[in-house]
């Protein structure tokens, strides 16, 4: 009887213990996967930024061209001087877009790290589930729960 109550102890002391470990393994997968989707939606306010930066730079640029332009004495207004604004503008916004895939692909990346890190404390969990499984079926034996037979055909729990 003390051996059927240690191993019903020990039992469920294992089983506690696995779902445990899994279930500590699974909220830590999801605090990193948490963070990476922060981190992926940081990413892509960075490439946003960067690219609002990337413009204003563009912007300077024309200034400036025009400046030394009209310095020079050449008309702003008509002919070469606007192909080269123009042509600035559209390089500094080939840039910018350039800024915003970047920060979009990195916010990419770190959503896919999000996704593997849930599936990773998924199947932690779901391990553990499966180890308590083996210990509750390896913990309950038939032999603990014996009935003794009496010459009188009751059946009694010993």
């Amino acid at each position: 009887m003390c051996m059927s109550v240690l191993s019903i102890i020990s039992t469920a002391f294992s089983v506690i213990g696995q779902l445990s470990q899994g279930s500590q393994q699974q909220d830590w997968a999801e605090y990193q996967a948490e963070q990476a989707r922060a981190d992926a939606q940081a990413a892509r306010e960075e490439g946003q930024v960067r690219a609002e930066k990337v413009r204003k730079l563009g912007k300077r640029q024309q200034s400036e061209a025009r400046a030394a332009l009209a310095a020079s004495g050449v008309e702003t207004s008509a002919g070469s001087a606007v192909v080269i604004d123009r042509q600035i503008g559209r390089d500094a916004e080939e840039d910018a877009q350039q800024e915003i895939i970047a920060g979009q692909r990195r916010g990419q990346r770190y959503d896919q790290e999000a996704s593997a890190s849930t599936i990773r404390g998924e199947n932690a969990m779901n391990r553990s589930l499966l180890a308590a499984g083996g210990s509750l079926a390896s913990g309950w034996r038939p032999s603990s729960l014996r009935i003794n037979y009496d010459d009188s055909t009751n059946y009694r729990d010993s």
